[in-house]
């Protein structure tokens, strides 16, 4: 009687399974972690961070000719710049913990929405204004470059191989910008400046279809599924658990590398350390 009560209890954890809200298209079946399907997934993540690297040392190329087009000055296209850096540090405080919260489907296709989108707003460019727009567009979407590889390799490889993933993606992240560089300059004598960028675009319209279809993270299975459902604890706000968590992190900063109106010389410690304490 038992041994029927459970196998009972156990349909009907399949069958709940089966009925759970979009538990199929949002999570999938329970899948390998380091198989086949964790590679495509993290190459794909890898072709995103390498194309919007790309992008980024690209602006370094073609900002002359943007210059030019549009009639801006050296000041206008350096402000420009510094407004893609101060929007790039600003949205990574927040994606990496949308992606603990919600997961990489649908948040890093939306990502490289907002990266093919700046890519065209960059390819429009007419005067400041729509220059500032693809900066601030490409910065969202680049913010959850790097992190979301990071995170998947994290998610759908075994924990004593989430350093050589990571490791992996930024020699690559770099090799691509190293080879990226040269290959827009000599593209730039073939074709115009907004043909390039539009072709940027064109190729992050590809990876949409490709991450919108392909890149999850690995599902959880039935039993995993039930247990989750059963008792959820009430999530605190978003925002406010972002700020929370940074507030050890500054402190152990700010411990580690005082101000210097607040640190004896010998107290204050090397550059190299206070990157070590920020990380």
């Amino acid at each position: 009687m038992a041994h029927t009560a459970s196998a009972g209890s156990g349909g009907e954890t399949g069958h709940e399974y089966r009925k759970h809200p979009g538990a199929r298209i949002l999570h999938g079946p329970h899948h390998r972690i380091g198989g086949v399907e964790a590679w495509i997934i993290w190459g794909l993540c890898t072709v995103f961070v390498v194309w919007l690297f790309s992008i980024q040392t690209g602006y370094a190329v073609v900002s002359p000719e943007i210059q030019k087009t549009a009639g801006l000055t050296v000041i206008q296209i350096s402000l420009a710049g510094s407004i893609y850096t101060w929007a790039f540090a600003l949205c990574q405080f927040f994606s990496g913990a949308l992606l603990d919260r919600f997961g990489s489907r649908p948040l890093l296709a939306v990502a490289v929405a907002f990266v093919t989108a700046g890519a065209f707003l960059y390819a429009q460019t007419t005067n400041m204004a729509t220059l500032v727009a693809a900066q601030v567009v490409l910065a969202i979407g680049s913010s959850f470059g790097f992190v979301g590889a990071g995170y998947i390799g994290g998610q759908w490889f075994p924990a004593a191989r989430y350093g050589l993933m990571f490791g992996l993606v930024q020699s690559l992240a770099s090799l691509g910008s190293a080879f990226g560089q040269p290959v827009i300059s000599w593209q730039l004598t073939k074709v115009t400046w907004q043909q390039l960028l539009n072709g940027f675009g064109a190729g992050g319209v590809v990876l949409i279809v490709l991450f919108a279809l392909l890149v999850r993270n690995p599902g959880p299975g039935p039993e995993e599924l039930a247990q989750r459902s059963a008792a959820t604890p009430a999530r605190p706000p978003l925002v406010s658990s972002i700020f929370r968590d940074l507030g050890p992190v500054s402190a152990t900063a700010m411990w580690c590398c005082p101000p210097p109106w607040r640190a004896s010389p010998s107290a204050r410690c090397s550059p190299w350390v206070c990157c070590g304490a920020r990380v």
